[in-house]
């Protein structure tokens, strides 16, 4: 647990979340959850919504670069984000040629496009903790991030050594992203979910479901809406 604290505060700090500043923690909660759960169902109409979602998300960081909206969005989008919507499109483009009927005559295009997101998905993650005076060994870096070693070892043979199969590459492909879910996606949800709980209140229950959560907050909000609009002439819409 402890190497995963780490990760995650390196890499699923504010500055990685992809909404806007202002957006109300239990917006950000119900957005995350909704692309999380469809981003690993296995209806590929629902992953294909949740990486349209993601392109808006990226779309928010090119904003922010082009008008300089310093204090509205993160700097970037972040690194297993990126990654995890590479490997799903990856997974599509095989899904669709099986349905096709042509997964024998684009063996070679399939391949290249698994090989090509699960190097760059080694790459990314190990270079962030590369230093600029005491490069370390890639192996080393993935051994600390809990990385399994044979990914590290089928990225160097996609580069120097004989191109592994289909089936190898759509097997190495479904532990990346299993790998990203328990090290980034689950810490992200649970921290988001207990942030929420701590803004509603529910501190004493150890495991609270996000709809209980969201529910609770917009209760909540209707009732600041009533009271204000009733006894102050305030209304509801400032809320809204």
């Amino acid at each position: 647990m402890e190497r995963t604290d780490r990760w995650h505060r390196c890499e699923c700090g504010e500055s990685g979340l992809p909404f806007p500043r202002g957006l109300p923690i239990v917006a950000r909660l119900s957005e995350w959850s909704n692309v999380y759960q469809e981003l690993f169902n296995e209806d590929p109409q629902c992953q294909k919504h949740a990486l349209n979602r993601i392109a808006i998300w990226r779309c928010r960081v090119t904003m922010r670069l082009v008008f300089d909206l310093s204090n509205s969005v993160p700097q970037r989008l972040a690194t297993a984000i990126d990654c995890t919507s590479q490997l799903v499109c990856a997974q599509l483009q095989e899904t669709r040629a099986r349905s096709e009927g042509a997964l024998q005559s684009r063996d070679q295009e399939l391949c290249m496009g698994y090989a090509m997101v699960l190097v760059r998905f080694v790459n990314l993650l190990t270079e962030k903790r590369q230093t600029k005076f005491y490069p370390l060994p890639v192996h080393a870096i993935a051994e600390e991030l809990g990385l399994p070693q044979w990914l590290v070892e089928l990225r160097h043979d996609i580069t120097h050594s004989t191109f592994p199969s289909l089936s190898v590459l759509r097997q190495a492909t479904h532990q990346a992203l299993q790998w990203l879910k328990q090290e980034y996606w689950e810490v992200q949800q649970r921290a988001l979910v207990q942030d929420v709980s701590e803004l509603t209140g529910q501190r004493g229950s150890a495991v609270v479901s996000v709809s209980d959560l969201l529910q609770n907050w917009v209760n909540q909000q209707t009732q600041v809406s009533f009271i204000c609009h009733k006894y102050f002439q305030i209304s509801t819409t400032t809320f809204s």
